[in-house]
C-alpha cells in the first residue's frame, strides 16, 4: 500500500485537469438533465418496449415494399436496441432510461479515449484537457449525453480504435501487432452500434496505400480487416435477412436505406451547403439564436485554422492521414449521396479528428503570449451559451407544464394485474406527443398502446384508425388536436364516445432539443392532448 499510494498521488496530480473536466461534466448532466427529451429518444424506447412498429415511420414512403418491425434491430444501429431490448425483458428495466444511461456512458468513453490519444500526442501544457474540455461541452454531444438516443456508444469506440492507432503508428511500440487487433476489435464493435462508423475505415485504407511501413505488416492488416468484414457481414447482412425473412435484394435495399426515402431531409444546390454549414456550426454551438450562430461559425473558422496548423505540424503519417481524412470523407460522401445536410448527429463521429486539432491550435496558441489563455476563454463562452440556451430552461421545466396524461384519472391510476381498454395514439407532432405515451406505458404498462403518426398522408392515417376500431368495442383515442378528422369518423360509424379531457398550452422553442438543425421562426409551439373514451 505504501508503494501504490505515491503512484496514485501522481497520477491524480498529473490528471488533476482532465478529473476536473469529466467532474463538471457529470455534475452537468445530473443537476440539469433534460426533461422534455427529443422525439427519437420517445419513438426509439416505445418500438424497443413494443406498442410502436418503427417501421411505419419509413413505411408511408416506400410503396412498393412492406418493411418489417425494426424496432429491436434497427438496420442502421441494431446494437443498441437489441441490448436495451434484452435488458427490458429480462430485467424490466425502462427502456428510455436505458437508451439514455448508454449515452451518457457513451459520452466518459469517448471523453476517456479523446483525452489519452490527446495525452499522446500532446505532453506540453493543457492542450489535450482543454481540447477534451471542449468536445464535452460541445453542443451536439452535450446534447445528445443527455438523450436516448444511439450514437455516442459508437463514438466512444471510434475513439477507443484512433487510441490504438495512434500507439500502431508508432513504430518501435513493443506491442505494435496487439495494438492493431485491438483497434480493429473497437472498431468492428462501432461499426456494429452504428453504421456510420463504416466511413472512418476510409482514411486507414488510404493510410495502407500510401506507407510502405504498414504495407509490410499487410498479413495482420489483412486479418483485422477480414475480421471487421465478417463481423459488419453478419450484423447488417446475414441477421437483418433470417430475422426479417428478406427475400429479395430489393427487399434489403429497402430496408438499409430508409434514411434515404424520407423528404424532409433533401436540399438542393447553393441551399444544401448553407444548411450542411449551419448544422456544422450548430453541432459547436447551439445556433438558435444570432450570439450562437456568430459563435458557431467562429468555431468553424478556428478549426479550419487547426487543421492547416495540423497539416504542418511533425507528425506520424497514419495519423495526419485519418485526423485530415475523417471529415472529409464524411463531407465527401454526404456529397455524393446528398445526405442529410441537417442531421446534427453526424458530425458527432468526426470528433476525435476535432479534437486532436483543437488541441494543435491550442498548442499553437500557447506560444503567443497574448493568446495564451484565448482558447479557455472562448471554451467558457461556448460552456454559458450552450447551457443558458440550450439546457437551462429545459432542465428547470415541471412536468404538469409538458406532461398533461398524469392529469388523466384513466391514465394516472396504477391497475396491476388488470385488463385495461386499449389506446390508441394519433399524433401528428412526435416532438410533443410521444412524452405523453412513454408516461402511460411507464405509469400503466399492462395496457396495450397503437399509435399512427399522422404528420404525413393523414387519409391513410383515418383509414389505419377506422381499421383498428372495426375490431374494438371499447377504447380510448389520444390525439394531439391537429385535427378535427377523429370526431367526425366517429360520428360517421355510430359509435358512442365522451370527450375526457381537452387542454392547450404553448411550449417554448427553448424546451424542445432536436438532432435535426432547422431555423426556428416560432417563439412556441402549440401543444393540445385530447383524449376520447369510445363505447
Amino acid at each position: 500500500m505504501r508503494v501504490e499510494m505515491p503512484r496514485l498521488k501522481n497520477f491524480l496530480h498529473t490528471h488533476a485537469a482532465f478529473i476536473g473536466v469529466l467532474a463538471l461534466f457529470a455534475s452537468m448532466l445530473h443537476f440539469f438533465p433534460l426533461k422534455l427529451l427529443s422525439p427519437e429518444s420517445y419513438i426509439y424506447a416505445a418500438a424497443i418496449d413494443g406498442y410502436y412498429n418503427l417501421a411505419t415511420t419509413f413505411q408511408v414512403f416506400q410503396n412498393d415494399v412492406v418493411l418489417p418491425d425494426f424496432g429491436r434491430y434497427h438496420p442502421n444501429h441494431p446494437l443498441p436496441h437489441l441490448i436495451v431490448g434484452l435488458l427490458h425483458d429480462n430485467y424490466g428495466f425502462s427502456s428510455l432510461a436505458l437508451l439514455r444511461y448508454m449515452n451518457a456512458f457513451g459520452a466518459f468513453l469517448t471523453l476517456f479515449f479523446v483525452y489519452s490519444t490527446l495525452k499522446r500526442l500532446f505532453t506540453k501544457g493543457h492542450a489535450a484537457v482543454l481540447a477534451t474540455a471542449f468536445i464535452a461541452f460541445s453542443f451536439a454531444f452535450w446534447q445528445e449525453a443527455l438523450i436516448g438516443e444511439v450514437h455516442l456508444i459508437a463514438v466512444g469506440l471510434l475513439a477507443a480504435a484512433l487510441y490504438c492507432w495512434v500507439l500502431y503508428s508508432e513504430q518501435g511500440s513493443k506491442y505494435k501487432r496487439r495494438y492493431l487487433f485491438v483497434a480493429g476489435l473497437s472498431f468492428a464493435v462501432a461499426v456494429s452500434f452504428h453504421l456510420v462508423v463504416a466511413f472512418a475505415a476510409l482514411p486507414i485504407l488510404l493510410a495502407f496505400f500510401l506507407i510502405n511501413y504498414i504495407r509490410k505488416d499487410w498479413l495482420n492488416f489483412f486479418l483485422v480487416v477480414l475480421f471487421i468484414t465478417v463481423v459488419f457481414s453478419v450484423v447488417y447482412v446475414v441477421v437483418p435477412i433470417h430475422l426479417f425473412d428478406i427475400r429479395s435484394v430489393h427487399e434489403f435495399i429497402s430496408l438499409v436505406s430508409i434514411y434515404t426515402h424520407l423528404p424532409v431531409y433533401y436540399f438542393s444546390g447553393a441551399e444544401w451547403y448553407r444548411v450542411l454549414f449551419s448544422t456544422f456550426a450548430h453541432s459547436f454551438v447551439n445556433g438558435y439564436s444570432s450570439w450562437g450562430a456568430a459563435l458557431g461559425f467562429v468555431c468553424l473558422g478556428l478549426l479550419f485554422w487547426g487543421y492547416i496548423l495540423f497539416v504542418k505540424k511533425k507528425i506520424l503519417l497514419p495519423i495526419k492521414i485519418f485526423v485530415v481524412g475523417l471529415p472529409l470523407i464524411y463531407f465527401a460522401i454526404n456529397v455524393l449521396v446528398n445526405g442529410r445536410a441537417d442531421g446534427i448527429n453526424g458530425w458527432l463521429f468526426c470528433l476525435p479528428s476535432f479534437a486532436i486539432v483543437i488541441a494543435t491550435l491550442q498548442e499553437r496558441l500557447n506560444e503567443i503570449f497574448e493568446l495564451r489563455f484565448f482558447i479557455l476563454i472562448f471554451l467558457a463562452i461556448v460552456i454559458i451559451v450552450n447551457f443558458s440556451s440550450g439546457f437551462f430552461e429545459n432542465s428547470q421545466i415541471q412536468d404538469k407544464e409538458f406532461i398533461f396524461s398524469k392529469d388523466i384519472p384513466e391514465f394516472a391510476r396504477e391497475k396491476q394485474n388488470t385488463s385495461l381498454p386499449p389506446l390508441m395514439a394519433y399524433v401528428a407532432n412526435p416532438s410533443l406527443g410521444f412524452v405523453e405515451l412513454s408516461t402511460i406505458a411507464e405509469h400503466q404498462p399492462q395496457r396495450s398502446i397503437d399509435i399512427i403518426l399522422s404528420w404525413h398522408k393523414k387519409e391513410e392515417g383515418l383509414k389505419k384508425l377506422q381499421s383498428w376500431m372495426s375490431s374494438r368495442k371499447t377504447f380510448f383515442i389520444l390525439d394531439d388536436g391537429f385535427t378535427d378528422n377523429i370526431e367526425k369518423l366517429l360520428q360517421s360509424k355510430g359509435r358512442s364516445y365522451t370527450l375526457l379531457f381537452d387542454r392547450k398550452a404553448s411550449v417554448p422553442e427553448t424546451w424542445v432539443p432536436s438532432s435535426i438543425y432547422f431555423p426556428r421562426k416560432l417563439d412556441k409551439y402549440a401543444k393540445r392532448v385530447r383524449v376520447w373514451r369510445v363505447e
